[in-house]
């Protein structure tokens, strides 16, 4: 992302325009627990979080199987 704030603007637009069927959306990111503030609330709406540390390409079609 080019900032540090871009993923959790993505959800924010996402949320802001819904679709049909809702899309799903799951974080990868390296630092868990350093959200700011502001942005808190949009955790409510995510499906999954996924660590870098545990993101394999197994792990990732795991998740799609799941939701599809």
């Amino acid at each position: 992302m080019e900032s540090v704030h871009a993923g959790y603007k993505v959800i924010d637009f996402i949320n802001k325009n819904k679709s049909d069927p809702p899309a799903c959306i799951f974080v990868r990111s390296g630092q868990p627990g350093n959200v700011p503030d502001e942005f808190v609330p949009l955790l409510d709406s995510i499906d999954g979080y996924l660590n870098k540390t545990d993101c394999t390409m197994q792990r990732l079609h795991e998740i799609v199987k799941m939701i599809a």
